[in-house]
């Protein structure tokens, strides 16, 4: 197993920034977490399929709500490591499996790391995989749906202490909303642990490979931006990703407020290749420039600031210079199950799904 040192940790959550798409978590947080927990002596391993007793269980561990407080004008509340430990203890015994690993439920610049601290804390590794590839807004976006399984049964505990156990759930929205409504009256983040996978079914459930590639695209990455100017390194990074640099702007206007535990709305870019639109649901959703598709979901949004660092959405302020990189999603979420889950339509939005690629030919970038 990889062990992971101070500089696996700089490069994982800039990689996992990247994936973020703008949401996945407040990276400082994420990199307090895995720096305190190095100090401290914690083994912070990350496992292949391999190196995992094939009879026992995984499962995600993650903390759902907006980026920003869901209570303005009240300090917002974590929930604390015990509690955090508590909570994988509570599924334990209430399902009668042993835990033989956590695997993050996205990539994201705090949920991931998150996800290792945890393992770390608990004498767990980290599975090198996820459930997305990708940042992604809601609890229902989640590779085991694809495929046909829940994520029940599930712990969620929130900042306040209360501890919920759901053996099942009647649908994912209803799910969605009890951890929704949880962020909202705690003021705070709720973690939750759910998502159980035996280790055998892992290369039918999950993405393999993608922690271990977020570390990779960190470290490549941050070397680009030691040398390059942000513009120059955003043009770079696309390449890494397989996809492309689009363009760049100044944001006009952010109207984004958290509305039923999102942060959501729409943000305004000027750009050389004119007005720019952004739809957000926690992360970057999709792109219009001059009113034509540019980036429809799944596809990645990646907003790079002029200090060659990912933006997140809750940062955007008017006249903030940014670097548009769009990159194809996963091919899992390219399929029909994966379309009708983060596709479009699910949004609302009246055009079908175009990958990313026909629509950059389109606008000839």
């Amino acid at each position: 197993m990889k062990k992971l040192d101070l500089r696996d940790a700089e490069n994982l959550v800039l990689g996992c920034s990247i994936y973020g798409c703008g949401g996945g978590g407040n990276p400082r947080y994420g990199l307090k977490l895995l720096r305190e927990g190095i100090k401290q002596g914690l083994e912070f391993r990350l496992a292949s399929l391999s190196d995992l007793n094939p009879h026992y269980s995984l499962v995600s561990a993650y903390f759902c709500g907006p980026i920003g407080n869901p209570c303005p004008g009240v300090p917002e509340r974590e929930v604390s490591g015990e509690l955090r430990a508590q909570a994988v203890k509570v599924y334990e015994k209430a399902t009668s499996d042993r835990v033989a690993g956590i695997y993050p439920v996205e990539l994201g610049g705090s949920n991931t790391p998150l996800a290792w601290r945890i393992a770390a804390e608990l004498g767990l590794p980290l599975l090198d995989a996820d459930a997305a590839g990708r940042a992604v807004p809601e609890l229902a976006q989640n590779s085991l749906r694809i495929k046909g399984r829940e994520l029940y049964p599930a712990v969620l505990v929130d900042a306040l202490g209360d501890i919920v156990v759901l053996e099942r759930y009647s649908s994912i929205e209803m799910y969605e909303s009890l951890a929704r409504y949880l962020t909202t009256k705690s003021c705070g983040s709720v973690f939750i642990v759910d998502g159980g996978v035996a280790a055998q079914a892992v290369s039918e459930l999950l993405i393999e490979g993608t922690v271990s590639r977020c570390i990779e695209i960190g470290e490549k990455y941050r070397e680009i931006m030691l040398s390059d100017t942000p513009e120059e390194a955003s043009r770079k990074l696309a390449e890494l990703l397989g996809g492309f640099y689009l363009t760049s702007g100044k944001v006009a206007a952010a109207e984004l407020k958290v509305e039923g535990g999102f942060l959501q709305g729409y943000y305004i870019l000027y750009t050389s290749l004119g007005r720019a639109k952004v739809y957000v649901k926690n992360e970057n959703i999709a792109l219009w420039i001059e009113d034509k598709p540019a980036v429809l979901p799944p596809d990645l949004i990646i907003m790079i600031g002029d200090d060659g660092y990912p933006v997140l959405d809750s940062w955007l302020e008017e006249g903030m210079k940014l670097h548009v990189i769009a990159a194809p999603a996963h091919p899992i979420w390219r399929t029909e199950g994966g379309l009708k889950l983060l596709g479009p339509q699910h949004f609302g939005f009246k055009e079908r799904y175009i990958p990313l690629e026909a629509l950059v030919e389109r606008l000839s970038i």
